[in-house]
């Protein structure tokens, strides 16, 4: 009814008209007014280049699917169904007032079918032919689907160049293993659809004052960035090749600055999603390459500190030779903190939890530091900590009334009487809280990331021994398995989605930047220190896509045929052998959910005791629930099994209204016809009409 609101409101600004009647007849969950009780999502309307459908487009679309017509006609709307005209019909009625339609006391409209003679001839011209037949009929559900989530990593209408010159670009020499390189950049920002962290030339990527930062990235004040993101275009040539013809533009968003998880994202999407998901997968994926360099070229390659010494650190590798780096529990992990939430729910790592229960956590102080709160309070820990004091080798840990794990100390936890565990940690892997006491309390990883983690997780890249630290492009691990039976599978992240309940709401995606696991912030920190040479630095991460898709699985599927789904929907009938002629297809933009994709154009439903919102797959039509889709299907069919006949006539204007039903004798047989046109000529007081039989 909102979407409708507007869309009258562009046609009668003033609400001249302030009547409106609508078809009973059609209830979802017991309950009618279904323009009151259906929702749609207006993003439906706008096309991939955010381009709006016509108003009169949109309202034909929800109407369509519902089998309604809307007229207007002398001071009112009527939202009806043409073959129900020629007997009473059972309406909602509804008046404008105060900014919006109000319902009132449900009536009904009555006709009185009559003959054009009755009516009154005004000439003796009559226009009687038969309508199409035909073998078939064909309904498109034509689905809109919800598939990428996050906006195009390199959106044309979003990136500009952060210089006032659009083409503004910088060129610079570069040299690498006796090879003489041109450097070319330019640098962008984004206009609405990201936040980010802005680059300063302080430290403290999380410095809110802003007199460190810099406005507009150069080449020449690039290298004075500390902290803070910026997008970078770039390509390069060999100096001995000559000018190339053309550019391979690449874009990167590049992050550098430290800060163990810390409080304020990196980048932030600002232009939130609405979502209604039930079930499926979010599948997260990212581009990246980790360097010691700034700038995000391919031919650049990363450096020692102390680069005239020691030279290049390009085939370092993440090894497990504990001589070589120094600690024997390598590789590490990368890890992205990042918080993805959907309405009132979060993603934990590994299942969906409502801020309901994380608000109550934050209540009874879990993420809180005092005195002896087991919770948080002086957290430390990572590989060959010395603060080993204690029984660090052991892990207790009891259940308290609200079913939270408590890590306590070893005399606690004989002490008591209730649900209790307790485990050792592993090597150089010792996670410890300082208690009021002194005691140094261990913990398991999991608490330890749980306390610093909050409503955050970690998106991850598992580092093989075998795989070069710095200058390659790598995604996330993926954990998308095939057993899935994902409709579009791709490789990333497998978030999946609740399948007892649907999540709806805003989506919010935050990115932070990575850490490596027991290491604390891996921007700012050498992830492979050595003896024997300079330490070299992660000063950079250069992103080359991120994005987060949606799909479901296919249960009428076979593991033979998982790659593509066809996410429209077709419903058909075949109407009668003796035909040979194809209906047209017939397109629903307003369609029913099925099993195997999520789309912008499916009628939504709203529980009342819950106030879930959830996708509708039938609605009730007087006695009979189903799909709106098959319900259009077995109408047309009825229609055209048969000729029907077509009548046009010029008959005098005696109240004769759009939906006037006719009665006519045709072939010997008295036929109810629906007017489709009616022409009235006011100087004449004439109505010429064509009609349908019904």
């Amino acid at each position: 009814m909102d979407v409708l609101s507007h869309c009258i409101d562009a046609a009668d600004p003033e609400h001249v008209i302030t009547d409106m009647y609508v078809d009973n007849s059609i209830s979802l969950d017991s309950a009618d007014a279904i323009l009151d009780n259906l929702y749609i999502k207006e993003r439906n309307f706008f096309d991939e280049k955010e381009e709006p459908e016509k108003l009169s487009e949109v309202v034909s679309a929800m109407l369509l699917y519902l089998g309604l017509t809307m007229i207007q006609y002398k001071s009112a709307y009527y939202i009806i169904s043409a073959d129900k005209l020629h007997s009473t019909y059972n309406v909602a009625h509804y008046t404008y007032s105060s900014d919006s339609w109000v319902r009132q006391t449900n009536t009904s409209l009555s006709y009185t079918v009559r003959t054009p003679n009755q009516i009154g001839l005004s000439d003796a011209d009559a226009v009687v032919s038969l309508d199409g037949v035909y073998n078939k009929v064909t309904v498109i559900s034509q689905n809109n689907p919800l598939s990428e989530v996050l906006p195009d990593f390199e959106d044309a209408d979003d990136l500009v160049n952060q210089n006032t010159d659009p083409n503004m670009y910088y060129t610079e020499d570069y040299t690498f293993d006796s090879i003489d390189y041109k450097l070319i950049s330019a640098f962008f920002k984004s206009l609405g659809n990201w936040i980010y962290l802005h680059p300063s030339t302080e430290n403290n990527p999380f410095d809110t004052s802003g007199q460190y930062d810099i406005d507009e990235v150069t080449v020449y004040n690039r290298d004075t960035i500390k902290s803070g993101v910026f997008w970078q275009r770039v390509d390069s040539y060999k100096l001995e090749d000559g000018e190339p013809s053309s550019l391979n533009w690449k874009m990167y968003v590049t992050m550098t600055g430290g800060g163990f998880l810390g409080a304020s994202p990196y980048l932030f999407l600002y232009k939130p999603k609405t979502m209604i998901l039930d079930g499926g997968y979010l599948i997260l994926n990212m581009r990246y390459k980790l360097s010691t360099d700034l700038r995000a070229h391919s031919v650049v390659k990363s450096m020692y500190d102390i680069a005239a010494t020691y030279g290049s650190c390009t085939n370092l590798t993440w090894t497990s030779d504990s001589d070589y780096i120094g600690y024997d529990n390598w590789p590490d992990n990368t890890l992205w903190p990042c918080r993805l939430k959907i309405g009132n729910d979060y993603y934990n790592g590994d299942e969906w939890i409502s801020y309901d229960v994380y608000n109550a956590k934050v209540a009874r102080g879990y993420y809180t530091t005092s005195s002896d709160n087991i919770h948080g309070y002086a957290l430390q820990g990572g590989p060959g900590t010395t603060h080993k004091v204690g029984d660090w080798e052991n892990w207790y840990r009891i259940k308290n009334s609200y079913g939270d794990w408590l890590y306590v100390t070893e005399s606690q936890y004989n002490a008591n009487s209730g649900t209790k565990e307790k485990g050792k940690t592993k090597r150089n892997n010792h996670f410890y809280y300082v208690n009021g006491n002194g005691d140094h309390v261990a913990m398991c990883i999991d608490y330890y990331y749980e306390i610093i983690l909050q409503d955050r997780f970690f998106l991850v890249h598992i580092n093989k021994t075998t795989e070069t630290i710095y200058d390659v492009d790598y995604d996330l691990t993926n954990t998308v398995s095939y057993r899935f039976n994902i409709v579009d599978s791709s490789d990333g992240m497998a978030v999946k989605c609740p399948e007892d309940r649907t999540l709806y709401g805003s989506l919010q995606f935050q990115l932070y930047a990575p850490q490596t696991t027991h290491r604390g912030e891996l921007l700012g920190r050498d992830p492979q220190p050595r003896n024997d040479l300079a330490d070299t630095t992660v000063k950079a991460v250069h992103i080359s896509d991120l994005s987060i898709k949606y799909s479901k699985t296919n249960s009428s599927t076979d593991i033979f045929n998982q790659n593509t789904t066809d996410p429209d929907t077709i419903y058909s009938n075949v109407v009668s052998d003796d035909y040979c002629t194809e209906l047209e297809d017939v397109t629903l933009k307003v369609n029913s959910a099925n099993t195997w994709a999520t789309s912008y154009s499916y009628a939504i439903g709203k529980d009342s005791s819950s106030n879930d919102f959830y996708y509708i797959d039938a609605l009730t039509f007087g006695a009979q629930r189903k799909k709106p889709e098959e319900r259009l299907v077995e109408r047309l069919v009825n229609y055209y099994r048969l000729p029907k006949y077509k009548f046009g006539r010029t008959v005098k204007n005696s109240s004769v209204s759009p939906f006037e039903p006719i009665s006519e004798t045709l072939g010997g047989t008295a036929r109810n016809m629906v007017l489709t046109t009616a022409t009235y000529n006011v100087s004449q007081n004439t109505v010429t009409f064509s009609a349908n039989e019904i």
